[in-house]
């Protein structure tokens, strides 16, 4: 684990350093080809023209309110409209539970806006909770216990104290009123309720809080407890004695291991409750199930490239039936050309989503940032398929993966607008894995770093050679991809460039579901024309 630190530390400072490292012209080249985008300013119509320049903005606190202009309906807050010329009107707002706001305004006829603060219409509320000390919600919001000011309107009172009975009831607040509401609590009887556990199928050799299951639950009044752990003959294999129940909520955790710490073999296993209340002894038995599945294996994935793995190779692997991971990757090169400082900030968001039957579905949103009227947009689906995982370490898979990437030619993802069909494979030797990965792409377009390129669609296909290496110890996991793209096979076999490389390493926080991460990217177009990109990232799994 120190090593593993050292490492970590180590990609940190290469990180750093490589968002400020190029050699040749490569980098201007991909920056220059993205001020394609100049052109587009052309395309907007006068209209849209008049319509971005200028706009009368009304805006509301709280928004939502109706608005009259010269007591005609225009829309609703916040409202932002070029229907108008310039002159002086009557505005007016209306909103339910509010005082309706009018005012004259003076409109100059350019990009200007308009504020208007309601008030709203209000009555007080008095709640006398007995015994003191209760905790008092109006719809779900704690409340002061002393006279309070309310919204007029129906609400909920919600006055609840450990160890006694809710206490809930209907009030209505009239404006100017005060409403009077005495709350007396009645001592709660001893039980269970509320019983969840966060996962009912799981396996403990994966990392941190995704190799085991939380049991949640409440109890009504004070006591005390145990969760046992019964194997499938009814026979206890573990045992977690809890703290003396102060409050209502309630938290175990089992990592799928007997008392002595051994996993435990493949099955169906009871989590029992067995708990007792303080006041009279009342007893109290919950039991649910969960089963160790040693096969189920939740691995975080980097999806740069439109495809969940490496940053440039897709593996085989895919998330169980309902498990899911959020992340992000935000990249960035700076670097001072002819004296015009250039950047480049490529950001990814995207998600992964387990269909079961060895299926996957993932979606990706990116956005390169830069000095340009319109920056590179990019989106793509991709639907996966694993259809062998061999007992030797072998696993093969099969994508397909649809993507749209507009407002410039260059290829900064590996991940080009049009519809791929990839076939990864995967060889594990221990945390080891080299992952391959031949795509096909048939693209409208082709990939190109000039920014005068003809964009008039054709029909273009080419292949994607993708490889890495990887090393997935579970807690921490970091790899090595590179991507080759072939010209447009209609011209014949040979590798275009520039190619990509990336280098990345990810560690999952302990004790937790959340990744950080670490990357740096090359765009290689010869020995001495390359340049670096570097950053980091976040994730969240389940």
């Amino acid at each position: 684990m120190k090593n593993m630190g050292l490492l970590f530390v180590s990609l940190s400072l290469i990180v750093i350093a490589s968002c400020s490292t190029s050699k040749g012209t490569t980098f201007s080249k991909v920056a220059e080809a993205d001020r394609v985008t100049d052109s587009e300013e052309e395309k907007l119509t006068d209209e849209e023209r008049q319509f971005h320049a200028f706009a009368l903005t009304i805006e509301s606190d709280p928004s939502g309110a109706e608005v009259y202009i010269n007591n005609t309906y225009a829309g609703i807050t916040p409202l932002s409209t070029n229907d108008y010329p310039s002159g002086t009107f009557k505005i007016d707002l209306k909103k339910d539970g509010f005082y309706t706001k009018s005012k004259w305004i003076r409109y100059s006829g350019g990009t200007q806006s308009f504020i208007f603060d309601l008030e709203a219409i209000t009555g007080k509320l008095l709640v006398i909770a007995r015994p003191p000390g209760a905790e008092i919600l109006l719809n779900g919001e704690s409340l002061p216990p002393e006279l309070s000011e309310v919204p007029v309107g129906t609400h909920n009172l919600t006055v609840r104290l450990f160890g006694y009975e809710y206490y809930n009831q209907t009030v209505l607040i009239e404006e100017n009123i005060t409403t009077t509401v005495e709350a007396t609590l009645q001592e709660a009887s001893f039980r269970l309720y509320a019983v969840d556990l966060s996962r009912r199928v799981f396996n403990p050799d994966n990392p941190g809080a995704l190799g085991k299951t939380t049991l949640r639950f409440n109890v009504s009044t004070r006591g005390t407890g145990s969760v046992l752990i019964l194997n499938g003959d009814g026979i206890e294999v573990n045992r977690y004695d809890l703290q003396d129940f102060h409050r209502w909520e309630q938290t175990a955790s089992w990592n799928g291991r007997s008392a002595d710490g051994v996993i435990l073999r493949d099955g169906v296993y009871t989590i029992r409750i067995e708990a007792k209340g303080q006041n009279n002894g009342e007893i109290d038995i919950y039991d649910d199930y969960v089963r160790i599945d040693r096969t189920l294996t939740i691995a975080y994935r980097s999806l740069w490239s439109g495809n969940p793995g490496l940053l440039y190779v897709s593996t085989p692997e895919v998330l169980p039936q309902s498990s899911f991971q959020v992340s992000s990757i935000l990249m960035g090169h700076l670097e001072l050309n002819d004296g015009e400082l250039l950047f480049r900030a490529p950001l990814d968001v995207s998600v992964r989503y387990g269909l079961g039957s060895n299926m996957e579905i993932d979606f990706q949103a990116s956005i390169i940032l830069e000095d340009v009227p319109f920056p590179p947009l990019a989106g793509s689906g991709s639907f996966h398929y694993l259809y062998l995982k061999s007992p030797i370490g072998f696993e093969g898979g099969l994508s397909a993966k649809i993507t749209y990437h507009a407002y410039t030619g260059t290829d900064t993802y590996s991940n080009f607008t049009g519809l791929s069909l990839g076939a990864p494979s995967l060889f594990r030797m221990g945390p080891f894995a080299v992952v391959l990965c031949p795509e096909l792409t048939l693209s409208p377009w082709r990939v190109t770093y000039s920014s005068s390129y003809d964009d008039e669609p054709n029909t273009y296909l080419w292949l994607y050679l993708r490889t890495g290496l990887f090393l997935d110890l579970g807690l921490f996991t970091a790899g090595l991809s590179v991507a080759l793209r072939t010209s447009p096979l209609t011209e014949g076999f040979r590798i275009e460039v520039p190619f990509q490389s990336g280098l990345e390493a990810h560690l999952m926080i302990p004790n937790t579901q959340i990744f950080i991460s670490l990357y740096i990217a090359a765009e290689i177009e010869a020995v001495d024309q390359w340049y670096l990109m570097g950053g980091g990232g976040f994730g969240f799994i389940y």
